[in-house]
């Protein structure tokens, strides 16, 4: 039940069962890095009724369409300026951008990054502790300059936050464009995943999940 969005290549995503996303009383999406391109957002909006949050501090928002809630600002573990940063906007964690738009504590249903670097230190934030309801990720990994045993350690410890943290990895594909330094990955939240299979397999069970 994955589907592609944004099809094959740089950009490119697997969500686990959009469908579900359809039913939910409340959907909210994050979708981090769009360099002035909003295809993942449009076909995600053409099928869902979700809130769509689209950050990026690099890029004005021109072209944003209807329905896409546009911030000239990036993902960070810790506050960075806008001077520190070389962009138009600042950068925080996630946990202070959910503070800004009102959003504390909310389940983000669909989390898309691909923020060019940025995921290593914001991750370290938002896997230390399992503090945030993240329905399922969608990120594409970078890898900068020869690896090192550092870059193997550095991507061990992510994947140890995300187990710790009750992701499973259910897509793994390479950037057609960039292969050798951008990794595509899709994970989902283990209790977002048993809800789909019973949407899907078990549509009679009583049994509730709470996300």
């Amino acid at each position: 039940y994955q589907r592609r969005v944004h099809g094959y290549g740089d950009g490119g995503k697997l969500i686990c069962d959009i469908d579900s996303l359809v039913g939910l009383p409340s959907c909210l999406v994050y979708s981090v890095g769009s360099n002035g391109d909003f295809t993942f957002e449009r076909e995600v909006l053409a099928r869902t009724k979700c809130e769509m949050h689209t950050f990026d501090p690099t890029y004005g928002g021109g072209g944003a369409p209807p329905g896409v809630n546009y911030h000239i600002l990036g993902l960070w573990g810790s506050h960075r300026s806008r001077e520190s940063m070389g962009a138009l906007g600042p950068a925080d964690n996630l946990g202070d951008i959910q503070r800004q738009l009102g959003h504390p504590g909310r389940r983000i249903d669909v989390f898309k990054v691909d923020c060019e670097g940025c995921e290593w230190d914001a991750f370290h934030h938002i896997w230390n502790g399992c503090h945030y309801n993240i329905g399922q990720l969608l990120i594409e990994l970078h890898a900068f300059g020869p690896a090192t045993e550092g870059h193997y350690q550095t991507l061990r410890t992510f994947f140890k936050g995300a187990s710790d943290c009750g992701y499973l990895i259910f897509s793994k594909e390479m950037n057609l464009l960039d292969a050798q330094h951008a990794v595509e990955y899709s994970l989902v939240q283990l209790k977002t995943a048993e809800l789909f299979f019973r949407r899907t397999h078990c549509p009679n069970s009583t049994r509730s999940i709470a996300l």
